[in-house]
């Protein structure tokens, strides 16, 4: 696969999978939200720069999950994981995790649901 195409719909696909809005990419990316509207829509690629911004956004993802799930497997003491209920409660809601320039509500809830799938019992509770 050639890393530096970066379709629309792979556009699309990853912001969906990582819970951000067309606001809230456009903030993350720094564009405008009818840019990254246009590219949601397939009217055009987003250029190479944005392909490689959302992969190593996924990549970190990927990275605070499996940083997480270590961290509820060896602490019991801190089950459940607890989910912020409110944007204001996102900096406080990962102690220790040094979190991607922008998150969103919703990429917050992803991360948790994937580190309590991959501990059973660990529960989900708000922050």
């Amino acid at each position: 696969m050639d890393n530096s195409l970066f379709t629309s719909a792979e556009f699309k696909t990853l912001r969906t999978l990582l819970g951000y809005s067309i606001t809230e990419i456009s903030r993350y990316l720094d564009i405008g939200p009818a840019t990254a509207r246009n590219w949601d829509r397939g009217r055009y690629n987003p250029p190479p720069g944005v392909g490689e911004e959302m992969r190593d956004l996924a990549d970190h993802t990927d990275e605070i999950v499996a940083r997480l799930v270590r961290h509820y497997e060896t602490h019991p003491r801190d089950w459940p994981i607890r989910t912020p209920r409110r944007s204001c409660d996102i900096a406080t809601a990962f102690p220790g995790v040094e979190l991607p320039h922008y998150v969103s509500l919703d990429w917050c809830r992803i991360v948790v649901a994937r580190v309590a799938r991959e501990i059973p019992g660990l529960g989900v509770d708000w922050f």
